[in-house]
């Protein structure tokens, strides 16, 4: 894409930044767990009555009981699962180059954060389109047998890798 030869060891290259990679991960799942924690609490508030009494006597319940208990718990649960969805979805759209930065630029993973968060909140709704485009896309390779995936996972990839090199290319470098 940027007229330079590639070669297999550019595969290996993002061992020179493993720490940074390692913690930039970390953190962004860290903080997306912490956005999920009201739902998973609630929902195992729910849930956790259903499989106590499944755990202490399990011929005790009758299989045409348990799948609409489970649906109940999880449907009442929802709205608070659609809730904690927004800040987790915002944060994973602004940084969803925090990994390519750290292997590209050799920035370190906060810098690499804080970067992929200033540039892509200025064009927050055309990646989260892409990054649900690209979803969508997947989908569709999975219900291709999931030998769609085959084409669909490397589209999505090099779709990102041209909006990166849209936002971050060398004009930006």
């Amino acid at each position: 894409m940027r007229g330079q030869i590639a070669g297999v060891g550019d595969v290996f290259s993002g061992f020179k930044s493993f720490q940074d990679l390692f913690l930039g991960r970390l953190i962004m799942g860290l903080v997306s767990m912490a956005c999920m924690l009201p739902y998973t609490i609630a929902s195992s508030s729910k849930l956790a009555p259903l499989f106590d009494r499944l755990q202490q006597n399990p011929q005790s319940m009758n299989p045409q009981e348990f799948l609409p208990q489970m649906l109940s718990a999880f449907s009442s649960s929802l709205p608070i699962l659609l809730l904690c969805m927004i800040p987790a979805t915002y944060l994973a759209v602004n940084w969803q180059f925090t990994m390519p930065l750290i292997i590209d630029k050799q920035m370190g993973f906060w810098t690499a954060m804080r970067t992929s968060w200033k540039m892509v909140h200025k064009h927050w709704f055309h990646i989260f389109g892409l990054v649900v485009l690209i979803g969508l896309l997947s989908l569709a390779g999975v219900f291709a047998c999931c030998i769609g995936c085959l084409v669909t996972i490397p589209w999505g990839l090099a779709a990102l890798c041209y909006a990166y090199e849209d936002i971050f290319g060398r004009k930006n470098a």
